[in-house]
């Protein structure tokens, strides 16, 4: 097939630091293209693209609404694509000229946002079942989020004696409640993210003040500090989508502690890659009790096998060539 895959207006792609949206563009242009398609990548300048894969640009300047616009534009004047995989955020319903194209070109959309979903979007897939629901799609179809394993340092059995957090320093994603946990347990917290919010950093960071922020870094970093730390702590509210972190730390011998609501059930398996709990007091109590018990290796060959970038790369193919041959869902 050929396949234009339309990766996000708002960061490269992949992005260096926090960008699950582009990572994932990025892995599954790659994936398709090694399985023989004629794959087309339209993303920001200072993207790259995977072996196989043609890139198309638009420059990262001026307001988004125009980026998403000449990306829409370039797609247009190409050869028309056997199908659309849009990972925009839903950009190109916003571009004027780009909803023409989706209307005339099989199109499969993948949701990674809370952005309202527009009447002409078609064929969408979720990166969870709880996302669906969340957009009050009665059934939704998921295509589970997965990483590139192989990429995730080995587990590292000599690891101190520390907590993790790792994300967008932003409300829902719960800081307060992490700094509160490592507090009960007694443990050192790191943690590490963008913190567009200073005023609720702030507030999080008097909740623990021995807590230490790494400030914003990249991702192979990000990656290391999985693999020499005892835990991940996962305090996102319910309304978190998905939440790639979770299967790097289980990939790199991390195990996850969150809490049994939202998308996390689609993700942990309890007593192999983590444990899900009801309120803060049971994950401070179990943390360093059972943390250290985990079989690391055993937690990444389960990451491979249920949340592999090749699992999620077949699974995106057969809806591809179900949209090719006209079906809706």
């Amino acid at each position: 097939m050929r396949i234009f895959v339309q990766s996000s207006a708002f960061l490269p792609t992949p992005a260096t630091g926090a960008g699950a949206v582009e990572y994932l563009a990025h892995k599954l242009a790659g994936g398709l293209a090694k399985r023989g398609h004629d794959v087309h990548l339209f993303a920001l300048e200072r993207s790259t693209a995977p072996a196989g894969v043609e890139l198309h640009t638009t420059p990262n300047t001026g307001p988004i609404h125009r980026r998403e616009h000449d990306l829409a534009w370039r797609m247009k004047s190409l050869p028309p694509p056997d199908v659309l995989f849009d990972h925009s955020l839903l950009a190109i319903a916003q571009a004027g000229s780009g909803e023409e194209f989706a209307d005339t070109v099989p199109t499969v959309t993948m949701i990674h946002g809370m952005a309202p979903l527009p009447d002409h979007a078609k064929n969408l897939v979720f990166t969870s079942r709880h996302h669906g629901r969340l957009h009050k799609v009665a059934n939704p179809v998921p295509l589970h989020i997965g990483i590139d394993v192989d990429a995730v340092p080995e587990p590292n059995e000599d690891r101190e004696n520390q907590l993790v957090w790792l994300g967008r320093i932003i409300p829902y994603k719960r800081l307060e409640v992490a700094m509160d946990i490592a507090a009960r347990a007694s443990l050192p917290l790191v943690y590490a993210g963008p913190a567009p919010q200073p005023a609720y950093h702030a507030s999080c960071r008097r909740v623990n003040p021995q807590a230490l922020y790494l400030g914003e870094i990249d991702h192979a970093r990000a990656l290391r500090l999985l693999t020499r730390s005892k835990a991940l702590l996962f305090t996102s509210s319910d309304a978190e989508p998905a939440g790639l972190v979770m299967l790097e730390a289980a990939a790199a011998g991390c195990p996850v502690f969150a809490f049994d609501h939202g998308a996390n059930p689609e993700f942990i398996q309890p007593g192999e890659t983590g444990w899900m709990f009801d309120d803060v007091r049971l994950i401070a109590s179990a943390i360093g009790r059972v943390a250290d018990g985990f079989d690391r290796h055993a937690m990444r060959r389960q990451v491979k096998m249920r949340f592999g970038i090749d699992r999620m790369v077949k699974q995106a193919e057969a809806f591809l060539e179900r949209s090719v041959r006209g079906e809706r869902w």
